[in-house]
């Protein structure tokens, strides 16, 4: 099989994200626990919320984007009360 990059997998286009949002639920929640940056995950929490989809969907998207909460994310640099970058 075809073994994608760190970088390949953080670096998910709209396309994907959409594409993974329409897999049935528990092959888009293994997709999403491969993922190692909040980035693509907030994106596709965005894109379900967009879509209206399952509460169920939404809400596993939430909660795996809080996962990346607990991990410091170096892009994020805090400039008074406002934090700029890294978040969604």
């Amino acid at each position: 099989g075809y073994e994608m990059t760190l970088d390949e997998i953080n670096a998910v286009s709209d396309g994907y994200l959409k594409d993974l949002l329409k897999q049935p639920f528990m092959r888009m929640k293994k997709r999403v626990e491969e993922f190692t940056s909040p980035v693509p995950v907030g994106r596709l929490l965005a894109f379900a919320k967009a879509d209206n989809k399952p509460v169920k969907t939404v809400e596993f998207l939430q909660e795996a984007l809080k996962k990346f909460d607990s991990k410091p994310i170096p892009s994020v640099t805090q400039i008074g009360d406002v934090k700029v970058g890294g978040t969604v």
